[in-house]
């Protein structure tokens, strides 16, 4: 019967098209066909009826659209602008506007603009679909998973959701569907080595009291991962009945589930959530168990000391996390980094010289720092094949395999008014095809800098008081 509807619907809508005597029947068609899984063919069209009606605001949200799902993002905006001068509650010129400020990092902007779409045109798919994704990728799954639930399916299957969807709901059920991580009410904090396994920082840890290993600490990562295998023999739970894929695919990716405990140190952690990675790889190395998320970490008072390799956990709120230990010869306490939370991802404001402040994310479990190539492009005039680069070839995420280029920095990296000088960067495409890859980030601050340094993190006053060591990276 669905699909009787569907069909009955794609009908009329290619009626409208056809019919362009009815300009609000065309470009309402026209705006749904997507929805119902057919591209449109607006384009001419539409800029046939901006020759006759060069205001028109419906026509111009139409052509803003266009031009972003093109990639013309910087073309998108001046027609989004344009048809909200003409009628200020253009839904779809709010949608796209609101991803292209998205996309330049203005996120509560972008809230507003899909806020004000959605009480506009409660009914229509786009400001549902993206504040749902919005809302997702800032960790507020529950919220995300009211809005995208509303959005029509774009394709058929069982259960008449799109991958994403379901990821959205299994995040949902996951991490706020009941009260995870039952950590003892009093605990004296635990302090354990990092080793690094095989080039990241990883502590020794049992999981589910059966398997011993290690799990790298990774704040680049949101949640805590298992490859299927360790999970397999750990008997970890898979919570979700649906396997979770990516937005455009249904290749499963991950499975959400729970690991019963993980003990570090002698302190026990229950009812852990996690994902289980569901493609078969290679671990990176002998009994590395997986990664423990930022998710995970930000349940406690941490101190990350990779100087002198030891990783502290302390109670939530017991005002411990500014502990340094033995930090090592000739470091410097040099105050607190503010850093910002998106969904579970940490970061930190930093400079290229004397430029304006860029958004990183801060992250031990990456290799490199990274920084996007559109920036390299634009600052430096940098692009792959430049003969101040350097090939790179590497694996991934589950081993596969990518091609980049390292850059030296010809000017310092500024943190926190502290000048880096002699870091080097690999090249990376920081905008991906969904929503949060359009929330533009700068790049990452990896190990290269990290291991430098020492990190008490404090998640409630959302700062870091931090170490580093006085070394040939600082000023010279």
């Amino acid at each position: 019967a669905s699909i009787v509807r569907a069909a009955e619907e794609i009908r009329r809508l290619e009626e409208a098209v056809a019919d362009r005597s009815d300009v609000a029947a065309f470009l309402d068609a026209e705006e749904r066909l997507p929805w119902v899984g057919i591209g449109g063919s607006a384009e001419g069209e539409v800029q046939a009826l901006l020759a006759v009606v060069p205001d028109h605001p419906r026509a111009l949200a139409l052509l803003a659209a266009v031009r972003f799902e093109q990639g013309l993002r910087e073309e998108a905006l001046p027609f989004a602008e344009a048809a909200l001068r003409g009628t200020p509650g253009e839904p779809l010129a709010l949608v796209y506007r609101a991803v292209v400020r998205a996309a330049e990092g203005n996120l509560e902007e972008a809230l507003a603009d899909l806020g004000r779409a959605e009480a506009a045109a409660p009914q229509r798919p786009e400001p549902a679909h993206f504040l749902g994704s919005l809302l997702f990728y800032r960790g507020r799954f529950a919220e995300a998973a009211e809005r995208l639930e509303r959005v029509p399916p774009h394709e058929p299957d069982a259960e008449g959701r799109v991958p994403f969807v379901r990821l959205v709901l299994a995040y949902r059920d996951l991490f706020e569907g009941r009260r995870p991580f039952a950590v003892p009410a009093r605990f004296a904090p635990v302090e354990v080595g990092i080793e690094s396994r095989p080039d990241l920082p990883a502590v020794a840890v049992v999981v589910n009291g059966r398997r011993r290993g290690w799990m790298q600490i990774d704040t680049g990562s949101e949640t805590t991962r298992i490859p299927r295998r360790e999970a397999a023999l750990a008997e970890v739970r898979e919570d979700a009945v649906v396997r979770t894929g990516a937005v455009d695919s249904t290749t499963p990716l991950h499975a959400p589930g729970r690991v019963d405990s993980i003990e570090i140190g002698g302190l026990l952690v229950r009812d852990v959530p996690a994902l289980v990675e569901m493609e078969e790889h290679a671990p990176p190395a002998e009994g590395v168990l997986g990664a423990l998320g930022t998710d995970f970490i930000a349940r406690f008072d941490p101190t990350i000391n990779l100087l002198s390799r030891r990783l502290l956990l302390a109670p939530a709120g017991s005002g411990i996390g500014g502990y340094s230990g033995d930090i090592g010869v000739g470091a410097e306490q040099l105050g607190a980094l503010r850093f910002t939370r998106v969904g579970n991802t940490l970061r930190v404001r930093a400079s290229l010289g004397e430029g304006p402040p860029l958004e990183f994310v801060l992250d031990t479990g990456a290799a490199a720092n990274t920084l996007d190539s559109a920036i390299l492009r634009e600052r430096f005039g940098v692009t792959e094949g430049d003969p101040r680069t350097t090939p790179v070839a590497a694996k991934g995420i589950a081993g596969r395999p990518f091609r980049t280029f390292s850059f030296p920095l010809p000017v310092p990296l500024v943190v926190d008014g502290t000048p880096l000088h002699g870091l080097a960067v690999l090249a990376e495409d920081r905008l991906g095809a969904n929503l949060r890859g359009r929330t533009r980030t700068a790049g990452t601050l990896g190990l290269p800098l990290l291991s430098s340094m020492s990190l008490s993190i404090d998640f409630g006053k959302q700062e870091i008081n931090y170490f580093l060591r006085g070394s040939p990276a600082r000023g010279r």
